[in-house]
Protein backbone atom coordinates (compact mmCIF):
# COMPACT_ATOMS: atom_id res chain seq x y z
CA UNK A 1 0.00 0.00 0.00
CA UNK A 2 3.19 2.59 0.00
CA UNK A 3 3.18 2.48 -3.68
CA UNK A 4 -0.81 2.97 -4.40
CA UNK A 5 -0.33 6.51 -4.78
CA UNK A 6 2.00 6.18 -8.24
CA UNK A 7 0.29 2.98 -8.97
CA UNK A 8 -3.27 5.30 -8.84
CA UNK A 9 -1.66 8.35 -10.87
CA UNK A 10 -0.52 5.62 -13.51
CA UNK A 11 -3.43 3.25 -13.89
CA UNK A 12 -6.20 5.01 -12.03
CA UNK A 13 -8.25 4.71 -9.01
CA UNK A 14 -11.05 2.61 -10.84
CA UNK A 15 -8.70 0.32 -12.30
CA UNK A 16 -7.19 -0.64 -9.19
CA UNK A 17 -10.45 -1.17 -7.38
CA UNK A 18 -11.70 -3.53 -10.16
CA UNK A 19 -8.17 -5.52 -9.65
CA UNK A 20 -8.19 -5.61 -5.64
CA UNK A 21 -12.27 -6.76 -6.32
CA UNK A 22 -10.89 -9.66 -8.89
CA UNK A 23 -7.84 -10.62 -6.62
CA UNK A 24 -11.02 -10.72 -3.25
CA UNK A 25 -13.00 -13.02 -5.19
CA UNK A 26 -10.07 -15.39 -6.19
CA UNK A 27 -9.18 -15.65 -2.45
CA UNK A 28 -13.31 -15.47 -1.76
CA UNK A 29 -13.94 -18.25 -4.29
CA UNK A 30 -10.75 -20.53 -3.43
CA UNK A 31 -11.18 -21.30 0.47
CA UNK A 32 -14.03 -23.54 -0.02
CA UNK A 33 -11.91 -25.45 -1.91
CA UNK A 34 -8.50 -25.48 0.31
CA UNK A 35 -7.76 -29.10 1.90
CA UNK A 36 -4.47 -27.86 3.60
CA UNK A 37 -2.88 -25.46 5.56
CA UNK A 38 -0.55 -24.35 3.18
CA UNK A 39 -2.98 -24.26 0.16
CA UNK A 40 -4.45 -21.77 1.55
CA UNK A 41 -1.54 -19.74 1.93
CA UNK A 42 -1.48 -18.58 -1.97
CA UNK A 43 -4.97 -17.38 -1.28
CA UNK A 44 -4.79 -15.51 2.03
CA UNK A 45 -1.65 -13.98 0.23
CA UNK A 46 -3.99 -12.52 -2.82
CA UNK A 47 -6.74 -11.17 0.37
CA UNK A 48 -3.80 -9.17 1.35
CA UNK A 49 -2.53 -7.85 -2.25
CA UNK A 50 -6.31 -6.85 -2.53
CA UNK A 51 -6.58 -5.12 0.87
CA UNK A 52 -3.45 -3.09 0.24
CA UNK A 53 -5.05 -2.28 -2.90
CA UNK A 54 -8.58 -1.43 -1.48
CA UNK A 55 -8.23 0.16 1.52
CA UNK A 56 -5.76 3.07 0.79
CA UNK A 57 -7.61 3.58 -2.45
CA UNK A 58 -11.12 3.71 -0.45
CA UNK A 59 -9.93 6.44 1.89
CA UNK A 60 -8.76 9.00 -1.09
CA UNK A 61 -11.82 8.11 -3.14
CA UNK A 62 -14.07 9.01 0.21
CA UNK A 63 -12.17 12.14 0.65
CA UNK A 64 -12.24 13.38 -2.73
CA UNK A 65 -15.67 12.44 -3.02
CA UNK A 66 -17.19 14.12 0.31
CA UNK A 67 -17.62 17.79 0.60
CA UNK A 68 -15.60 19.06 3.52
CA UNK A 69 -17.68 20.11 6.07
CA UNK A 70 -19.77 15.87 5.40
CA UNK A 71 -15.63 14.86 5.17
CA UNK A 72 -15.32 13.77 8.89
CA UNK A 73 -18.65 12.42 9.56
CA UNK A 74 -18.34 9.82 6.44
CA UNK A 75 -14.32 9.31 7.29
CA UNK A 76 -15.82 8.27 10.74
CA UNK A 77 -18.84 6.29 9.34
CA UNK A 78 -16.58 4.21 7.52
CA UNK A 79 -14.22 3.98 9.80
CA UNK A 80 -16.93 2.65 12.81
CA UNK A 81 -18.28 0.08 9.65
CA UNK A 82 -14.99 -1.03 9.46
CA UNK A 83 -14.43 -1.62 13.12
CA UNK A 84 -17.74 -3.20 13.80
CA UNK A 85 -17.35 -5.47 11.18
CA UNK A 86 -14.60 -6.94 12.40
CA UNK A 87 -15.67 -7.05 15.54
CA UNK A 88 -19.17 -8.89 14.61
CA UNK A 89 -18.22 -10.92 11.83
CA UNK A 90 -16.39 -13.65 13.19
CA UNK A 91 -19.44 -13.94 15.79
CA UNK A 92 -21.91 -13.88 12.88
CA UNK A 93 -19.99 -16.84 10.92
CA UNK A 94 -19.57 -19.11 14.19
CA UNK A 95 -23.69 -18.53 14.37
CA UNK A 96 -24.34 -19.24 10.82
CA UNK A 97 -22.03 -22.38 10.72
CA UNK A 98 -23.63 -23.74 14.03
CA UNK A 99 -27.07 -23.58 11.69
CA UNK A 100 -26.06 -24.07 8.43
CA UNK A 101 -22.94 -25.00 7.72
CA UNK A 102 -19.75 -23.94 5.65
CA UNK A 103 -21.94 -23.69 2.82
CA UNK A 104 -23.93 -21.47 4.44
CA UNK A 105 -21.92 -19.05 5.64
CA UNK A 106 -20.59 -18.32 2.19
CA UNK A 107 -24.02 -17.86 0.95
CA UNK A 108 -25.33 -15.70 3.47
CA UNK A 109 -22.01 -13.62 3.55
CA UNK A 110 -22.31 -13.26 -0.28
CA UNK A 111 -26.19 -12.55 -0.26
CA UNK A 112 -24.95 -9.57 2.66
CA UNK A 113 -22.63 -8.19 0.24
CA UNK A 114 -25.06 -7.99 -2.84
CA UNK A 115 -27.21 -6.27 -0.21
CA UNK A 116 -24.61 -3.85 1.35
CA UNK A 117 -24.08 -2.89 -2.93
CA UNK A 118 -27.81 -2.37 -3.40
CA UNK A 119 -28.05 -0.35 -0.71
CA UNK A 120 -25.01 1.97 -1.31
CA UNK A 121 -25.62 2.56 -5.00
CA UNK A 122 -29.06 3.25 -4.41
CA UNK A 123 -28.96 5.63 -1.27
CA UNK A 124 -25.61 7.01 -0.42
CA UNK A 125 -24.37 7.35 -3.86
CA UNK A 126 -27.31 9.35 -5.75
CA UNK A 127 -27.33 11.80 -2.70
CA UNK A 128 -25.81 14.82 -4.26
CA UNK A 129 -25.33 16.63 -1.02
CA UNK A 130 -22.05 13.92 0.44
CA UNK A 131 -20.78 14.78 -3.12
CA UNK A 132 -17.77 17.46 -3.28
CA UNK A 133 -18.22 20.34 -5.71
CA UNK A 134 -17.34 19.41 -9.03
CA UNK A 135 -17.87 15.21 -8.63
CA UNK A 136 -20.14 13.54 -11.53
CA UNK A 137 -23.26 12.42 -9.35
CA UNK A 138 -23.88 8.59 -10.31
CA UNK A 139 -25.74 7.66 -13.06
CA UNK A 140 -29.35 6.43 -12.79
CA UNK A 141 -30.16 2.93 -12.59
CA UNK A 142 -30.18 1.05 -15.63
CA UNK A 143 -28.71 3.90 -17.19
CA UNK A 144 -26.53 2.88 -20.68
CA UNK A 145 -23.02 4.57 -20.55
CA UNK A 146 -24.06 7.23 -23.76
CA UNK A 147 -27.14 8.43 -21.47
CA UNK A 148 -25.08 10.27 -19.37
Amino acid sequence: STQIGMLSTRFGRQRLFVVAYIFYCIAWGAFPIMRSPWAAFGFILFFGIAQGMNMPSLFDQLSQQTRPEFRGVVMSINGLGLRLAQTLAPLLAVGLFNVAGFKGVYWIGGIGIVLIMAILRFTILRDPNFRAEGTPPAPPAGAKPEDT
